[in-house]
């Protein structure tokens, strides 16, 4: 719901043309946009700590939430 929600209203494409992302790109393993759909959904799904990443790369229904194909990990 949360996914279709933000298909809807654009909301994390928004923050990723409002920010702007000075990191140095040889050292960049994900994009903006994966980060912020990533934090955006933990806090939605009430993991409001960040040392919870780890722990949610395993579950599917977070996966599928924040865009990636629960069995490969891979964005759709």
């Amino acid at each position: 719901m949360l996914r279709e929600t933000d298909r809807q209203i654009g909301l994390i494409d928004s923050l990723v043309k409002a920010i702007r992302d000075t990191r140095d790109s040889r050292y960049v393993r994900h994009e903006l946009k994966v980060l912020l759909t990533q934090r955006i959904s933990q806090i939605a799904f009430g993991y409001e700590d960040a040392y919870d990443c780890d722990e949610l790369r395993g579950d599917p229904a977070f996966n599928m939430a924040a865009g990636h194909y629960p069995e490969t990990g891979k964005v759709f």
